[in-house]
């Protein structure tokens, strides 16, 4: 009932959702909301210290948990942990995952990414024992968006000789390092290569393009893909 009532709210959620959670771990009901829900719910509220509650009552309550229920909880609270700025809380709870998929792996991942610790990101990135092409792809727009072009440029090429095709995100973290470095020629060869499977309509690739052409003095190419473009932000 009570969840039901807050969908529906527009106001105060922050409020309303410490209100809930309160209620929840206080009564011991925590299983009826489940509890990575219940997780979810803290971190896009950013009700951290609830989270943390929630985390207690987990510890606290699941003596023997199966090793699914691990996983899933975990990966929450690696989530709630680092969108909460606190990576290495983060990290030690994923180092202390007897069962790690490769989203507990991505999900590290982002968190130095998005969070800025390029350094972090590139060892973890090499600790890894797979990688998907959201890894790939994470890696490139992290190493583009802190000053490390050129090595984001080499891992795109890496990328690919590993038989990964890269998606409109790939490429936005391809074109913004040609756009840090001033390398027109590349840039415009991966504008070439964008077209052919059609990611030349992604928003976010057409902004990184203009970006490029922007930094780079082409104001005519710059107005001619600006006018092209599907939609805009």
């Amino acid at each position: 009932m009570q969840t039901a009532i807050l969908d529906g709210m527009t106001e105060n959620m922050g409020v309303a959702w410490n209100q809930m959670i309160s209620g929840y771990v206080h009564h011991g009901f925590i299983h009826e909301f489940t509890h990575t829900s219940a997780i979810s719910a803290c971190t896009n509220a950013g009700l951290f210290k609830h989270g943390k509650k929630v985390h207690a009552f987990i510890l606290k309550t699941e003596e023997n948990p199966k090793p699914e229920f691990l996983l899933s909880v975990n990966n929450a609270l690696v989530t709630l942990y680092w969108k909460c700025g606190k990576v290495d809380e983060a990290r030690k709870i994923f180092d202390k995952m007897l069962i790690r998929y490769l989203v507990s792996w991505n999900e590290i991942l982002s968190a130095y990414v998005n969070l800025g610790h390029i350094v972090e990101a590139k060892s973890f990135f090499k600790e890894m024992p797979e990688r998907n092409l959201l890894a790939w792809t994470t890696m490139i727009f992290g190493l583009a968006q802190n000053d490390s072009g050129e090595e984001g440029l080499e891992l795109f090429d890496q990328m690919r000789i590993e038989g990964f095709e890269p998606c409109d995100s790939a490429y936005t973290g391809e074109i913004t390092s040609c756009a840090v470095l001033g390398a027109l020629e590349h840039g415009h060869l991966l504008h070439a290569q964008l077209v052919q499977p059609g990611h030349d309509t992604s928003l976010s690739a057409g902004n990184a393009i203009i970006t490029m052409y922007v930094r780079c003095g082409i104001v005519e190419a710059t107005n001619c893909v600006f006018l092209t473009m599907p939609y805009l932000d």
